[in-house]
């Protein structure tokens, strides 16, 4: 066969000493009428106005300046979902039953913790800013050796307890929990150290600011993150505008 060229599928027939095969009859698939297996209506995307950005389609900065577009919806003001508000809800609370099953088969519960002493110290952080006229609070974030807490972004009422040691898939801050209505919901990766560590905070969150920031291994302010370079300030374990400023 090297070295012979074919005009035709007649020359080809021919070479192999045989006729040509019958084409294959072409059945043509019949369109599918009706609506979509397992839709009772036409399907059609749910088309919301973005929680982030409150419609606008611009993100703003802590201190209410626009800096851009909205990193959610990407400036179109509102979002699109292939499932209706109520389903997602209903997602959202079936994950909640699975993660509490986990945790009653793993043997890890929510921590009877009392963390209201830290929901008062942040709430008393944004209330000194406001007093002051800021929009937002910058840096509203409490440094600690091994974790750090900060509130979440969009709900205000839950604060996050974030390692320092470990991230996740995004490369961000990996959590060991977060604290809702005063009481601490913790993680896969909150070990029983880790726990007594948030506990020990929770008792006593100004004692115990100070005693970290009077670590010479530490040697931060657990308010703002600053080194501590004050004699005074080093001494306390804490900056005087920082202890007025978190009721420390």
């Amino acid at each position: 066969m090297s070295g012979r060229d074919f005009d035709d599928i007649a020359d080809i027939n021919k070479f192999f000493d045989g006729e040509a095969a019958p084409a294959r009859p072409v059945t043509a698939i019949p369109e599918r009428a009706g609506k979509p297996d397992g839709l009772d209506t036409e399907f059609s995307p749910f088309i919301e106005e973005c929680p982030a950005c409150r419609g606008t389609g611009k993100f703003r900065s802590w201190s209410g300046r626009i800096v851009g577009d909205c990193f959610k919806c990407k400036g179109q003001k509102n979002r699109t979902f292939k499932t209706s508000p109520e389903a997602r809800a209903k997602a959202r609370a079936n994950n909640v039953q699975r993660r509490a099953a986990w945790k009653a088969q793993n043997g890890q519960q929510d921590v009877a913790i009392d963390c209201t002493k830290i929901e008062a110290a942040f709430a008393k952080r944004r209330s000194v800013a406001a007093e002051k006229g800021a929009v937002g609070v910058k840096g509203l974030v409490l440094h600690f050796p091994n974790f750090t807490f900060s509130p979440d972004r969009r709900d205000p009422n839950v604060i996050w307890v974030n390692s320092k040691s470990h991230t996740n898939d995004r490369g961000l801050p990996a959590a060991f929990g977060k604290i809702v209505d005063g009481k601490l919901h913790t993680f896969r990766l909150a070990t029983p150290e880790i726990i007594d560590e948030i506990k020990a905070f929770a008792a006593d969150p100004a004692g115990n600011a100070r005693l970290t920031g009077q670590k010479k291994e530490f040697g931060i302010c657990c308010c703002c993150g600053a080194t501590l370079t004050d004699p005074n300030s080093i001494e306390a374990g804490i900056g005087p505008i920082c202890a007025g400023k978190w009721g420390f």
